[in-house]
């Protein structure tokens, strides 16, 4: 029998970059909370309607991009353009605030899937995020910013 703490380990990173949590990519060690990143990866996808990474004009990649619009207070320019002004503002800004959950650069302060679940039901509201190191040019630096939810994302249920 395997020891199940070996299961989760790999030798070789697999998988595509920009979905995976950077502590998968640094410890090889897959878990829940790099399985919820990936998640949140794919949500800020669907939301923006883009990739995580594109050729040409947008280098940054997409979840650094959304934290920037976010701490600017403009998170919801990030919506995918070809949806015009024909979507709910808080069911988007409901999906985009658990996709940056869901990225949290902290593994322990990413949700659970059930608290995932219950949000894009709109069955409870987004909670505010727990703090957050500051991005700076996509990298992280130590100051700590507390990271409030929007007004309008508090209140995404109807």
């Amino acid at each position: 029998l395997v020891d199940p703490q070996l299961r989760t380990r790999t030798t070789d990173v697999v998988g595509t970059y920009g979905y995976l949590a950077p502590e998968y990519l640094s410890e090889g060690k897959v878990t829940k909370e790099s399985d919820m990143f990936s998640f949140g990866v794919v949500a800020l996808e669907i939301a923006c309607g883009r990739r995580t990474y594109q050729e040409g004009e947008f280098h940054i990649p997409l979840r650094k991009w959304v934290w920037q619009l976010y701490l600017a207070g403009n998170m919801l320019e990030a919506a995918d353009e070809s949806l015009g002004s024909s979507f709910d503002r808080k069911e988007m800004e409901c999906l985009m605030m658990v996709g940056l959950w869901c990225v949290h650069p902290n593994p322990k302060m990413r949700p659970k899937a059930g608290q995932v679940i219950r949000f894009l039901q709109l069955e409870v509201p987004v909670p505010e995020f727990p703090s957050v190191d500051h991005l700076v040019d996509g990298d992280v630096t130590k100051t700590s910013v507390p990271l409030k939810t929007p007004t309008s994302a508090k209140a995404c249920i109807a």
